[in-house]
């Protein structure tokens, strides 16, 4: 596997990831989610020499009473390398969407519970799937709300094998929160 990320002047710089490197699992099977623990990576460059110009922190992965606040109809934002992304600059595509299901709820696909996920309005193809979902600022003055990670783009959901509905689906970010608190050791409580 290997991981690609930009430095502050636009390079890209690439590692390979050992396939002995530790993952772990979400402890509920049906949550799909994935935390590479120290991956041991090739070539090993010191992360503050990469220069990385955005990273978020375990304060910008939303909690349970964030999770509450989102409503259905919020507008929530991913980004991911489908087939159409910028080859030549290799830069993602950005996408939006709209929260269908109500967050406060696990959705259930066609029928079969499918872990703690949301579903929501966008188009998510193959290349999008572990991308991080955001829910954006938005308000003002005491009802200002600051971005947050509030999921995993997971999937989307078909009508039929080869028709593409409009609907995805990602992973809750408290399934991520709960992973990190239990195997990182972090105290993402807060």
């Amino acid at each position: 596997m290997a991981l690609t990320g930009r430095r502050a002047d636009d390079s890209l710089y690439r590692f390979s990831v050992a396939r002995d490197s530790e993952v772990r699992f979400a402890p509920e099977y049906l949550d799909d989610v994935v935390v590479l623990l120290n991956p041991r990576c090739t070539p090993r460059e010191n992360m503050a020499e990469i220069g990385l110009f955005f990273h978020f922190g375990f304060e910008d992965i939303a909690d349970e009473a964030f999770l509450a606040a989102i409503k259905p109809f919020d507008v929530v934002a991913f980004s991911g390398f489908p087939e159409e992304h910028d080859r030549i600059g290799e830069h993602p595509i950005v996408r939006g969407g709209r929260v269908a299901s109500d967050p406060r709820f696990d959705f259930s696909i066609f029928g079969k519970p499918a872990g703690r996920c949301v579903a929501y309005e966008t188009q998510s193809y193959r290349g999008a799937s572990g991308s991080p979902v955001f829910a954006p600022g938005k308000g003002i003055g005491s009802e200002l709300r600051t971005g947050k990670l509030v999921g995993i783009n997971a999937g989307h959901l078909n009508d039929t094998a080869a028709s593409h509905n409009g609907l995805s689906y990602f992973y809750k970010s408290t399934v991520l929160r709960e992973m990190l608190n239990t195997w990182v050791g972090a105290d993402v409580s807060r």
